[in-house]
């Protein structure tokens, strides 16, 4: 049986077909996309940082393609980034690789995630360097309708000749409602080497409109001065 905990970032037909997603919670799913398939994630968010310090990223596209059983190659596109204050341009681009571990016999779906940036971006969007990030994510079902799910990660982000290590962990619950649909709540944190904890409180729904195609929005709020004030973005998942 699919582990209900997964229902927070997918959908369910009535035939039985699933579409496991990524998005739109920061939470990875443990189990990477069939073999041989192809699935687009894409979506905009608008981000309030606080006096003034708007920004708009779009299309936060990532290509995942299931190469051989339970690995993934995962291709995250540069986004666009309109900041009210600040440099508007495309972002880095990453590349990386899902491996599946789970289920275990506990009922745990786990999984591993290697990336590394890829410096595309424009010229101050981008870190001149190949940055990497490690993600250990696991969940689980706690009944017919509730979940748990939760991940850790470390990585390096490079600014000039500066480099940073950040730390990163969340927490979600989630819930299926009826086949198609699911709801999240989900806390995240990051702890920067040079900067305080940002700790953020996030919400989203997801709609299956086909076996094959989902709709997502969400929506955070800062819980510490480090982190945006209030974030709100929508998107789409798609296995052609």
């Amino acid at each position: 049986m699919l582990p209900i905990w997964l229902l927070c970032c997918m959908g369910i037909s009535a035939q039985g077909q699933e579409l496991i997603t990524d998005r739109p919670d920061f939470t990875e799913s443990g189990v990477v996309v069939p073999t041989g398939s192809l699935q687009i994630e894409a979506g905009v968010t608008f981000e309030d940082g606080g006096d003034g310090d708007e920004t708009i990223s779009s299309p936060e596209l990532l290509l995942r393609w299931g190469f051989v059983e339970r690995l993934e190659l995962r291709i995250g596109v540069p986004d666009w980034v309109d900041q009210r204050r600040g440099t508007s341009g495309i972002s880095d681009g990453s590349l990386g690789v899902k491996w599946q571990l789970g289920p275990t016999s506990a009922g745990w779906d786990l999984g591993l995630i290697g990336t590394v940036s890829l410096p595309l971006g424009d010229q101050r969007n981008t870190s001149d360097e190949v940055d990497p990030d490690l993600i250990v994510t696991a969940g689980r079902d706690l009944s017919e309708l509730w979940s748990l799910g939760g991940q850790v990660g470390v990585g390096r982000e490079t600014a000039g000749a500066d480099h940073e290590t950040v730390l990163s962990a969340t927490l979600v619950l989630g819930r299926a409602l009826g086949e198609r649909g699911g709801l999240f709540l989900e806390f995240a944190a990051e702890d920067r080497e040079e900067g305080g904890t940002a700790v953020l409180f996030h919400h989203g729904f997801t709609y299956l409109v086909t076996p094959t195609f989902q709709w997502d929005v969400h929506a955070g709020v800062g819980l510490t001065d480090d982190a945006p004030d209030f974030l709100i973005g929508l998107g789409f998942s798609w296995r052609p």
